[in-house]
């Protein structure tokens, strides 16, 4: 025994420590991965007062009075200038910005917040002061068009016709007033009031045609004034209201049919929902607090206590944000889910098993569990019963009403009627336990004679009344002094389990394999079939590959191996004492607790009859949630810099970093894989820095890709290249050139000053001759700069029409559309702005070519590049983005520019398109990167003005490459690869881009990987300019 003696300062800081482990920026709350971002991160500021979620998954943060907006997508966050006011954000689908003021709306048209004046909101703000507390509620519908909600309706605000018109009347309802609307499920509005609810079809977004269903409150409830309702994915809808009780603010809860009070406080509830797990939600001033067991709810716990929290925003699967003082927390559905009904199952779960009739039965150290239409319900062991973990110990099932499993290492039946254990009374008197199953469903028992403990046992057939032998003691002796399992695969043959060794009745024959057998294990515990001739055995750390004829390792040191099963999807997943291990597609992956497993102690694992993966845990039990994270990780090389040289006699160290999107598998936990060009990938590890020794000399590339713990790969590669190359004073063929340089040298040092004699006296015939050639060398010049500038002005036309002829057929389609939809509005409006959009496009190309004739264009201004590429990818529209995704990282902060906007958009749209059509998979995408040059890389394709230092817009595809023979002739005009792609084109993009390059004095550097892909980089000189008061291509980001 140990006597302690405490004091308060060491309790006190015990608890400070516990507290700091527990509130960690990267916690797993049960269900949930939590995470959190501030400045640090990348925001403007850490403190965040609102939070929107628009239908792309952007999210909006605004952060107090501070005159910045911060929006993320996930990989990056990004800002622009936030409006005047404290309002919410709101982005329609097809990515317009809208905001509040207090005498109408506001739209961000790319550079600044445009305002538009409307009566009706400066009224309802002057006559209705909370609306400055309860913003009126927006919902941009298309381009051009927002709804609102006032008191008294709901409106539509046309931004081409400057005007406002009135949907639906307060009066023609029965909620008398109007409080708050948000968008619906299925493409309808949810409308709450004073009185209720209401529901709008979605026939408003498509024809404007107004059709409703009413719910008014329950008089029971004794509440009114319904706001900030949430939908959610089950079916039901959640709000808070006011209780005319207490004056305090409750949360309520329709279930499409009748309502339901959910929790009521001593404080007001600002928030409340229901997640996807049926666990109800609420916020308050300064608290998030979960709940359990409805419709008896109660508080679970504090998740969140902060000292003030604004407001919760809700996004796609469950993911939920909070607006907090601490910063933006995002919470996402874990990867492993504890079922909120059997969350109180905190005992170790060693065996789950699922009836014809759909009712699971766990067996636990307490006792066996029965989980059936939503409900628990727990089977105590009776006293003196212990229930010890065996790899075959599951409940296994005899026709429908009779249930086998081992309790206190004895075999016993279970009546679910009597609720009874029985123990199985073999007719000699043996000793029985469980140790599987065979495919008629005869359960295998382990017989013991009582009075020959030493190798007096043997394996028994039991179909519920009869036993039959099945293995005599003879032969069991072989296999040790236990069996783990009986197993019957697809072929018939059954093999049996022991401590020392493996046995097979095959071909009414028993065959051993031990330790006199090449390779194979010294026994197993638990086994799977693969597929045919190929099963894998597990024995302690190691698993063990038997294909028919050999034994090999496959995997080892994964740490107490408890069970193995083979999902329905193709996956083997591994139970262990050190986590739970995944293996697919040739890649193994460990989850624990960090993917929301309650425990790293991992005992069993099933499948149900759904395809739902269990798992039974030293904490009770989880199921597979893969939905919940489907984006794949980012990776990038941080050394050495690309065209490094590195010597021969150095290491070469390669380090790399990657994010998942959101963070959602921590960096430190991502897997990465790296290839060596000229060598394989390897296998995927969580080490992020390699070191390569004995390279030979020469230039090398190295590819780095990542995966998370769910087996989302990145879908692009990293690449650096560097040179290895032999220090000069090792290199025999140097230091031997050296020495025949030097003696070459003396040799013709001495021919010189004879020479310098000779050429004295032949000066003046030498003069004479160099005059004439020169003015014949005159005369070639001129003939050869005109032929020049015919050729660029061919060229150059040829240039403007292929950009036109995109124009023209982007005019020509939507005018077609018009003509076939003249009564179809939405179409028209839709069209008409894209023709707008197209004849804008050709304008830039107009200014661009005034300035290709003009040396010292006026279009030339101070850039921000990374906001050039940000616009230009906009430009490119919803469409093209969902087939060809482009994901952007700016390097930051950026020295400014002078240039032309036109030219170098059109350079970035000429590429990224060509990028495009070199795509050939549906899962390819174009990364775009921005950054700084102190040295060129070489060899240029077109080498740029001379600066101190250059920056660099590199424009990625996964595409289909070109081959070396063709990257020397790639920017002629008319030659095109194209035909190695799925796409044709004309081959005048890329020469628009040398030429669009070379007139602002650019670089141009090219690399391409066939059948991997290519990289485009676009260098601009640097030099030292200042921002001007009336340059409006400068905003701030």
């Amino acid at each position: 025994m140990f006597n302690f003696k405490y004091n308060s300062d060491v309790i006190r800081t015990l608890l400070i420590v516990i507290f700091l482990t527990t509130s960690s920026l990267f916690s797993a709350e049960r269900n949930y991965i939590r995470r959190v971002f501030r400045a640090s991160d990348g925001l403007r500021e850490t403190q965040v007062t609102s939070v929107s979620v628009s239908p792309r998954g952007t999210v909006w943060a605004r952060h107090g009075e501070l005159g910045v907006l911060s929006y993320l997508d996930g990989y990056n966050i990004r800002h622009i200038p936030a409006p005047p006011g404290n309002y919410k954000i709101y982005e329609s689908k097809t990515g317009q910005i809208w905001s509040l003021y207090s005498d109408g709306l506001q739209e961000y048209d790319g550079t600044k917040w445009v305002s538009y004046s409307i009566p009706e909101i400066s009224e309802e703000f002057s006559s209705a002061p909370v609306r400055r507390i309860r913003q009126i509620p927006l919902i941009p519908t298309k381009k051009g068009e927002v709804f609102f909600l006032i008191s008294k309706g709901l409106m539509a605000f046309d931004v081409e016709k400057k005007s406002v018109s009135m949907l639906l009347k307060v009066e023609q309802t029965r909620l008398e007033k109007f409080i708050d609307m948000i968008p619906s499920d299925d493409d309808g509005i949810w409308i709450t009031g004073k009185k209720g609810i209401l529901k709008l079809s979605p026939d408003i977004f498509k024809d404007g045609t107004i059709a409703f269903n009413e719910f008014l409150f329950d008089e029971k409830l004794n509440v009114e004034n319904g706001l900030r309702p949430v939908e959610d994915e089950i079916g039901g809808i959640t709000l808070v209201a006011d209780s005319l009780e207490t004056g305090k603010r409750v949360s309520i809860f329709f279930d499409g049919k009748k309502w339901h009070k959910i929790l009521s406080l001593d404080e007001s509830i600002r928030q409340s929902w229901r997640d996807i797990h049926q666990t109800f939600w609420g916020l308050t001033i300064n608290r998030l607090i979960k709940l359990r067991n409805f419709p008896d709810l109660y508080i679970e716990r504090d998740v969140l206590n902060l000292g003030q929290m604004f407001e919760i925003a809700f996004a796609k699967c469950g993911v939920f944000y909070a607006a907090t003082i601490d910063g933006l927390y995002r919470f996402a559905p874990a990867l492993w889910i504890q079922e909120s009904v059997l969350g109180d199952i905190n005992s170790p779960v060693h065996s789950i098993n699922q009836t014809t009739d759909d009712k699971f039965w766990f067996i636990t150290s307490d006792g066996l569990g029965l989980f059936f239409k939503n409900k628990w319900k727990m089977h105590s062991f009776e006293e003196g019963m212990e229930q010890i973990f065996q790899p075959q110990g599951s409940p296994y099932f005899i026709g429908s009403d009779l249930m086998v499993l081992n309790i206190s290492d004895r075999a016993h039946f279970f009546n679910p009627k009597s609720e009874e254990f029985i123990p199985i009374e073999h007719p000699s008197g043996r000793y029985s336990k469980l140790v599987g199953q065979l495919k008629d469903g005869s359960i295998c028992l382990l017989t013991v004679d009582p009075t020959r403990l030493e190798g007096g046992y043997r394996i028994d057939i039991f179909d519920g009344k009869r036993f039959r032998h099945f293995m005599e003691a003879t032969n069991t002796v072989r296999l040790g002094s236990d069996l783990f399992f009986v197993k019957q695969v697809s072929n018939g043959d059954v093999w049996v389990g022991g401590s020392t060794a493996i046995a097979v009745f095959k071909n009414k024959q028993w065959i051993f394999f031990g330790q006199d057998s090449i390779l194979s294990p010294p026994g197993a515990t638990c086994m799977v079939e693969i597929e045919t001739n190929k099963l894998w055995f597990a024995l302690q750390n190691n698993i063990y590959e038997y294909d028919g004829k050999y034994w090999r390792i496959i995997k080892g040191d994964l740490g107490n191996i408890r069970s193995i099963l083979k999902s329905s999807s193709g996956a083997v997943w591994v139970a262990t004492g050190n986590g739970l291990f995944r293996y697919e597609k040739g890649r193994w992956i460990s989850n624990s607790t960090q993917e929301g497993l309650p425990s790293s102690s991992i005992f069993t694992l099933f499948e149900d009859k759904s395809g739902k993966l269990w798992t039974g845990t030293s904490r009770g039990v989880a199921t597979f949630n893969p939905e919940a994270d489907t984006a794949p990780p980012i990776v990038k090389i941080t050394s050495p810099k690309d065209n490094s040289t590195i010597s021969t006699e150095d290491a070469v160290s390669i380090n790399f970093s990657g994010m998942d999107k959101w963070k959602y598998t921590l960096p430190d936990r991502l897997y990465y894989s790296y290839r060596l060009s000229g060598s394989d990938w390897s296998e995927y590890n969580e080490d992020n820095k390699i070191e390569l020794k004995g390279l030979n000399s020469g230039t090398y590339q190295l590819f780095v890709k990542s995966m998370d713990r769910n087996m989302n790969e990145s879908p692009i590669f990293t690449m650096v290249e560097f040179s290895v190359i032999v220090p000069w004073y090792k290199d025999d063929r140097t230091i031997g050139i050296a020495i025949l340089g030097a003696a070459v040298a003396v040799v013709f040092a001495g021919i010189a000053v004879i020479k310098h004699f000779q050429l004295k006296r032949s000066y003046a015939e030498v003069e004479k001759i160099v005059n004439q050639r020169t003015k014949e060398l005159e005369n070639a010049t001129q003939q050869l700069l005109l032929s020049q500038k015919m050729t660029a002005l061919g060229t150059l036309a040829a240039g403007i029409a292929h950009d036109f002829n995109n124009i023209l057929s982007i005019i020509r389609g939507s005018a077609q559309i018009i003509e076939d939809n003249l009564d179809n509005k939405e179409k028209i409006l839709l069209r008409t702005q894209r023709i707008k959009t197209s004849v804008d496009q050709a304008a830039g190309i107009v200014r661009a070519m005034l300035g290709f004739s003009k040396e010292n264009g006026k279009n030339i201004s101070l850039l921000d590049v990374n906001m050039v590429v940000d616009e230009t990818v906009k430009l490119l529209g919803d469409r093209f983005l969902r087939e060809v995704p482009v994901h952007f990282t700016p390097a930051s902060p950026l020295p400014l520019i002078r240039g032309s906007r036109d030219l170098l958009q059109q350079i970035l749209l000429n590429l990224i398109l060509n990028a495009a059509d070199a795509i050939q998979s549906t899962k390819g995408y174009i990364e775009i990167t921005t950054g700084v040059f102190k040295e060129l890389p070489s060899p240029l394709v077109l080498t740029p003005e001379q600066a101190q230092e250059y920056i660099f817009i590199t424009v990625k595809d996964t595409g289909c490459g070109i081959e070396s023979e063709n990257l020397s002739r790639i920017f002629e005009p008319f030659f095109t690869t194209k035909n190695l792609s799925s796409k044709r084109g004309t081959g005048l993009g890329l020469t628009t881009v040398y030429q669009y390059a070379q007139q602002l004095n650019y670089g141009i550097y090219v690399k391409s990987f066939p059948g991997l892909g290519s990289i485009f980089t676009i260098i601009i000189p640097v030099k030292n300019v200042e921002p001007t008061s009336n340059s409006t291509d400068v905003k701030e980001q």
